[in-house]
């Protein structure tokens, strides 16, 4: 007996064809999630001109000089640090701030406070550093891993979210921001 024309072998090749269809749609869809996920990854504030100063205080510690200049690297953008910024000619600056608890799940986290307008506009952000002892040891015990911190928030702090891909704001494995880093602000600030 034939069994390749029975209704019951119909359907179920029928259900198969309609499920792959079903796999593929959801496969475009994901993709093209993901793709505008990629292009688009913004806070929800930015800065009003591209003249930014990362106020350190004066700490060596922290590759905050070296971060600011890999940032001007994108088109339109100075990002320059100092020790005090109140004598520079920005409106817009970074404050770099410490504070101690064990208790968060954080090695730093960036903070616009009172300073943002209606608008979304920030003057001042600020960008916590988690001095408790357990966080110094794990996040701040390398050159590098400074590096990723001081870079990754003052992606935020210019309006970056987290994104996937070869980016500072991703993964570890980036000291310093990447050509996919300046894209997102060359994109974020088109001035």
């Amino acid at each position: 007996m034939n069994t390749e024309n029975t209704p019951r072998t119909t359907r179920l090749t029928a259900a198969s064809r309609l499920c792959g269809l079903f796999v593929v749609v959801l496969a475009l869809l994901a993709g093209a999630l993901q793709a505008a996920a990629t292009t688009t990854y913004f806070q929800q504030w930015r800065f009003r001109t591209g003249v930014v100063c990362v106020e350190t205080h004066g700490w060596q510690f922290w590759p905050a000089r070296e971060a600011a200049a890999r940032w001007s690297a994108a088109p339109d953008l100075t990002v320059v640090a100092w020790a005090n910024c109140s004598s520079q000619p920005v409106s817009q600056r970074v404050v770099l701030r410490t504070y101690d608890n064990p208790a968060e799940y954080a090695c730093a986290k960036t903070d616009p406070g009172p300073y943002l307008d209606s608008g979304g506009i920030v003057r001042t952000m600020t960008i916590w550093l988690n001095v408790a002892p357990r966080w110094k040891a794990g996040c701040y015990s390398s050159a590098s891993q400074r590096a990723h911190i001081i870079s990754h928030e003052l992606g935020h702090a210019l309006g970056l979210a987290h994104r996937d891909g070869p980016s500072v704001m991703a993964s570890w494995s980036y000291q310093w921001p990447t050509s996919a880093d300046l894209t997102q602000i060359e994109l974020r600030y088109p001035w």
